[in-house]
C-alpha cells in the first residue's frame, strides 16, 4: 500500500486523497490506529470506495492531538484492541461537526458539535455516527498517568460544566486551531493548562448547596455573552439564549437569582459603551448619535430619554463635563 504520511516535526498526516480509492478506507484505518492506538473502524464494501478522511496527528509532550474529519462510520474498540496498547488512556475530545453517539459500559452520551466529552481507552466503546454525512472531532489522548485526579466509570460531557465548561471548550478549539502554527512550547503549555481544567470539569455532579454557585457561574457567562454583543441592535434574550444554549426562562430566573432583569443589563452594557465613545479621543469630534449607533441603541429619543435618567445630564453636556478645560 501506498505510504504518503507527510512528516513534519512531530506531525504526521494521512489524507485518503493520495492514495487510490480501493486503498482508502484500510489507509485510514491504519492512520487512525496510528495516531490514537488499536481501534477497529468498520465500513460496508460497498461504501469504501466513495469514503474520504484525513488524519493529522501532532506529537504533544503530555499527550497526542489528532484531528479527524471523515466519512460517517462506526468505530469499535474491544478486548483485542485493548490488550494489544501499550498504555491506559483518556480520549478527550471536542466534536467540530456532526453528531455521533459514545457508547460505554451502560451509558450512551451524544455530542453535538461544540461538545467537549471524555471516555476511558482501557474500556470497550462503541461510536456511531448520527444522522450527518461526515464528522470531525479534535481528539487530545491523554495518559492516564498524566491526569491523577480523574476516575471515570462512564463517558463524561465536560463542557457542560457552569464554571469550567467554556475555558476547556476554548482551550481545545485554540489548541487544534494553533496545533500548525504555534510553538512547540506554546502548545505543551496549552496542553497543560488542559490536563489541569479536566480534574475540574469532571466535577459535573454539584450537590445542592452549590446550586448558588452554580447560578452564580451561570450569570457571569450570561453577562459575558451581553457584554459581548451589545452593541449588536439585534441582540436580545433570544440570542443570548442561542448563544448560552438557555432557554429564556431560564436566563430570566438566573438574572432574578441575582437581582438584575435581563433587558436593564442590555441598556446598563449599552449606556456603558456609550460613555467610553463619548470619552474616546479619537471620537471627540464624533456626534453623539454616532456614538448612540454604535452602541446598539437605534432609536435617538429613546437613547436620550434613558441616559438622562441615569447619569442627570444630557449626552452632550455630560461629555462636556468631562472634557478638561
Amino acid at each position: 500500500m501506498a505510504q504518503s504520511e507527510v512528516n513534519y516535526t512531530n506531525t504526521q498526516i494521512w489524507d485518503t486523497s493520495t492514495v487510490s480509492s480501493t486503498d482508502a478506507f484500510d489507509f485510514y484505518r491504519e492512520g487512525l490506529c496510528t495516531a490514537f492506538m488499536p481501534l477497529r473502524p468498520e465500513l460496508s464494501l460497498e461504501e469504501r470506495g466513495a469514503f474520504r478522511a484525513k488524519v493529522r496527528s501532532h506529537q504533544l509532550t503530555g499527550g497526542v492531538l489528532n484531528l479527524v474529519f471523515a466519512d460517517a462510520h462506526p468505530v469499535f474498540r474491544g478486548k483485542s484492541e485493548i490488550s494489544s496498547s501499550p498504555l491506559d488512556c483518556f480520549y478527550l475530545n471536542l466534536q467540530i461537526s456532526g453528531q455521533c453517539a459514545v457508547s460505554q459500559k451502560d451509558t450512551t452520551i451524544t455530542p453535538k458539535a461544540g461538545d467537549v466529552y471524555i471516555f476511558d481507552s482501557s474500556k470497550s466503546f462503541e461510536m456511531q455516527h448520527l444522522d450527518c454525512a461526515s464528522v470531525g472531532v479534535a481528539s487530545l489522548v491523554i495518559p492516564k498517568i498524566n491526569l491523577p485526579g480523574v476516575n471515570l466509570e462512564e463517558p463524561n460531557f465536560l463542557s457542560q460544566h457552569p464554571i469550567y465548561g467554556d475555558l476547556l471548550i476554548e482551550c481545545i478549539r485554540t489548541l487544534a486551531q494553533s496545533a500548525n502554527t504555534a510553538a512547540n512550547v506554546d502548545l505543551d503549555h496549552l496542553t497543560k493548562v488542559i490536563q489541569g481544567l479536566v480534574p475540574l470539569a469532571s466535577q459535573t455532579s454539584l450537590h445542592p448547596r452549590d446550586q448558588t454557585s452554580q447560578s452564580s457561574a451561570q450569570f457571569l457567562r450570561i453577562r459575558r455573552v451581553l457584554r459581548q454583543n451589545c452593541a449588536n441592535p439585534d441582540f436580545g434574550i433570544g440570542q443570548c439564549s442561542k448563544f448560552t444554549s438557555l432557554s429564556r426562562g431560564y436566563i430570566h430566573q438566573i438574572c432574578a437569582s441575582q437581582g438584575q432583569r435581563f433587558g436593564k443589563m442590555l441598556l446598563d452594557e449599552r449606556l456603558r459603551l456609550v460613555k467610553l465613545y463619548l470619552l474616546s479621543a479619537e471620537r471627540q469630534h464624533s456626534p453623539v448619535s454616532s456614538a448612540a449607533y454604535d452602541a446598539g441603541f437605534t432609536d435617538l429619543s429613546h437613547f436620550g430619554r434613558v441616559f438622562r435618567e441615569k447619569f442627570g445630564q444630557t449626552p452632550g453636556a455630560w461629555r462636556r463635563s468631562k472634557q478638561m478645560p
